[in-house]
Parts: C-alpha cells; structure tokens; sequence
C-alpha cells in the first residue's frame, strides 16, 4: 500500500495538532532552545545551536522508533515462521489461563463441561468431514453458548471490567 507524500503530511499535522500531542509542544520547543518560558519573559534570548539541538533531538527519537520497529518486525517473522511449533504453547496457556477460571469458581463447573463438550465435538469435526448436526443440537449448542456468554459478561461486570453493550 502506497501513501503520498502529501497524505502523509496531512496525516502528520493532524496527529501534531491532536490534543495529546500539542500540549507537549512548548516543552519540546523549551528543551530544544535550552531557555524556558520565564527566561524569554526576561529578556533573554535562545541559545544559537537550536538546530545542533533539534537534530540530536530527532535522530534520537529515529533511532529509538527505528529500533522498536525493526525489533517488533523481527520478532513478528519469528512468530510466523514457527507458528505451527508454537501454537501448542499458546494453546497450553489459553487452556491454564482457562483452568484457572474453574478453578477461582468465576466459571461454573456446568459451563466448563459445556466447554469441554464443546472441544470435544470441535475436534471430532477436523478429523472426520462427514459430521452431521440436527437443527436441534445445534439450538442447544447456541443456547449454551450464549448462556457461556452472559455468565462471562456478568463476571466481567462484577469485576468491573464489562464495557458497555452496543445499541442495537
């Protein structure tokens, strides 16, 4: 994917003007001429290498930024490249992190069996292409999984951790 330059600057100015970027402005334009606010209300005048200064300014930020980038990228291909080796460890922690909700008592045994059913019959379908389902199982199914999921919202809210439902 392509952007122009000039979609590039728009975006840029648009970003420095939001309002968690612009409140840091005289902070940076502070630290960048080497004289505060209430020097320059005295008299005072910025020192003359304000671009000495705002060049190791933004090569730091470059190499900081360039860095993290190049570092989550790397470790990115590092994830696809042994997605089939590690997706077994991810499994075992989403199971852990699974038992122990169980275990805390913040998912009911009824729904953890529901779960394991569930599992159960998922696996059943990659193995064999042929599975048949009645309109009547699956209603059940729904049914369970929507009563899995109301009880995970009312354990969210009593955490306090439940965002709020949409409109629908």
């Amino acid at each position: 994917m392509e952007v122009s330059l000039l979609a590039a600057f728009v975006a840029g100015t648009i970003s420095f003007l939001s309002p968690c970027v612009l409140p840091l402005v005289p902070g940076y334009i502070s630290m960048l001429s080497g004289i505060g606010v209430e020097q320059l209300q005295q008299g005072e005048q910025p020192r003359a290498r304000l671009f000495a200064s705002s060049l190791a300014f933004v090569s730091g930020f470059s190499v900081v930024f360039i860095t993290f980038g190049a570092s989550a990228s790397a470790v990115g291909q590092f994830l696809v490249r042994n997605k089939s080796l590690l997706a077994p460890f991810a499994g075992a922690v989403i199971i852990l992190f699974g038992l122990h909700l169980i275990k805390s008592g913040a998912l009911e045994a009824e729904l953890s069996s529901h779960l394991v059913e569930g599992l159960d019959e998922r696996l059943a379908a990659d193995y064999d292409p042929n599975v048949q389902v009645s309109e009547v199982e699956a209603r059940d199914q729904c049914r369970r999984a929507a009563a899995f999921v109301e009880r995970i919202r009312q354990y969210l809210t009593a955490q306090g951790l439940a965002m709020e439902e949409p409109d629908a």
